[in-house]
């Protein structure tokens, strides 16, 4: 005789066994869901036409070569800045004028002024030597004379090997050293053919034993060169004359 099935909930074995046949059924189901997925995109992508990739560059300029016979065009050396400057420091320093006297003892004579006799001319010795080491010094040329009027006139040409920033950063050094002399830095005249070389007039030196207490100073740079003329004298600087024997060194640079 057929019996009835039990009523009331399966017993927990069946219900275990449902549940393992159950979790694969669902996880195989969605797999399958993914690859027909899958399949059919691939399958729409595939019957469609393909696109023209888009060019990397545009139309490039024709490139033309000169003529075999035509040399490029060079600089004569006596109009390359960096020919000149790279060449022998000594042959941009200004020459000694017509009836001046050259005074070799602050160079040595042979127009080089080497570090320690630079910073023998410097009152505040230790700070430059920082400083021409920080901007990374490479040579100076140096000539001094005396002219008629007992004037002494000291050039000095810095060179320095990471070019304009260093030869600029010294003017602005040459204001904070004008501030602290009591020098009026700003009104100065400038020296014509430079942007921003002056002539600063310093106030009278009233130290005893003082043979040339007025002094004037005269800066600028081009390039990789921080130029500076000091004019030494017993009686007041010549404010007209400074300026053109500046202006004639500023212009060999």
């Amino acid at each position: 005789m057929i019996q009835a099935p039990p009523s009331g909930p399966p017993p927990a074995a069946v219900r275990r066994r449902r549940r393992i046949l159950t979790g694969p059924l669902f996880s195989w189901a969605a797999l399958l869901g993914v690859l027909a997925g899958a399949g059919i995109g691939y399958g729409i992508q595939a019957s469609r036409a393909a696109d023209p990739v888009p060019p990397l560059i545009g139309d490039s300029p024709e490139i033309r070569y000169a003529a075999p016979d035509v040399r490029p065009f060079v600089l004569p050396a006596e109009q390359d800045d960096k020919v000149r400057r790279d060449g022998d420091l000594r042959e941009l320093l200004l020459p000694v004028p017509d009836g001046g006297i050259e005074y070799s003892a602050y160079h040595g004579g042979d127009n080089w002024l080497s570090l320690p006799e630079y910073l023998a001319s410097v009152k505040n010795n230790i700070s430059a030597m920082s400083q021409l080491f920080g901007d990374n010094w490479r040579r100076t040329a140096a000539r001094s004379w005396v002219q008629p009027n007992r004037v002494l006139v000291n050039v000095t040409l810095h060179q320095f090997g990471d070019g304009a920033p260093s030869a600029g950063r010294w003017i602005e050094s040459d204001l904070a050293y004008d501030q602290r002399s009591g020098a009026s830095p700003g009104q100065d005249p400038a020296i014509p053919g430079t942007g921003s070389g002056r002539l600063t007039v310093f106030p009278r030196d009233t130290a005893p034993g003082n043979s040339a207490p007025y002094s004037a100073r005269a800066a600028a740079w081009r390039g990789d060169i921080y130029m500076a003329v000091w004019f030494y004298a017993p009686s007041p600087i010549d404010e007209a004359q400074a300026l053109e024997t500046a202006r004639q060194q500023a212009a060999r640079l």
